[in-house]
This record gives structure tokens, C-alpha cells and sequence, in this order.
């Protein structure tokens, strides 16, 4: 489990590609990126998934689908709260 934290703003990138955890602040939501094995795209969030948040990090999300990302894994598991407009965020990004 990938666990952004506040305030953490680690940009490291190598041709591309994510090297390091990349954590941004999204309205009440924590968003953390990172490269995971074959080439999937591990999106960490964190904090209030709702009405408020949810065009920001459905933005966030349709700017990983890129050609060289196979798979975007989104890990929801420090997510406190999601209302139904945060779940429509899930599912347009399939």
C-alpha cells in the first residue's frame, strides 16, 4: 500500500518514466504517482474523494492514460471519504 503524505513534494522523473513517488496536493485530496512493474502506472490517493475534489482528480487521472502506461492502478486505500460523484471519477477512467 502506497500512503501519500501530506506536504511531500518528490518530483523525480527519468525519461519518462516515475523514479520516485510524485505527491501533489488536489483540493482535500492527497495524489502520489508512481511507476510499478511492467509498466503500470500506480496512482495513490488520498483523503476526501468527493464532489469538491472529484474533476481535479478525474483530470489527474485521464493525464496518466498516456501510450506507454499498459495499466493504471489506483490505490485507494488512504481514501477516507467517497461520495457518489468520486466513485463517477473511477468509473469514466476505466
Amino acid at each position: 500500500m502506497i500512503h501519500p503524505e501530506a506536504g511531500e513534494k518528490v518530483s523525480t522523473r527519468s525519461e519518462g518514466s516515475f523514479t520516485h513517488p510524485v505527491a501533489e496536493d488536489i483540493g482535500s485530496v492527497i495524489f502520489a504517482v508512481l511507476a510499478g512493474p511492467d509498466g503500470a502506472v500506480i496512482a495513490a490517493i488520498g483523503g476526501d474523494l468527493d464532489i469538491a475534489s472529484a474533476p481535479a482528480v478525474r483530470e489527474r487521472l485521464l493525464s496518466l492514460l498516456r501510450p506507454g502506461a499498459c495499466r493504471l492502478v489506483i490505490d485507494m486505500s488512504a481514501v477516507r471519504y467517497a461520495d457518489a460523484s468520486g466513485l463517477a471519477v473511477l468509473v469514466s477512467t476505466q
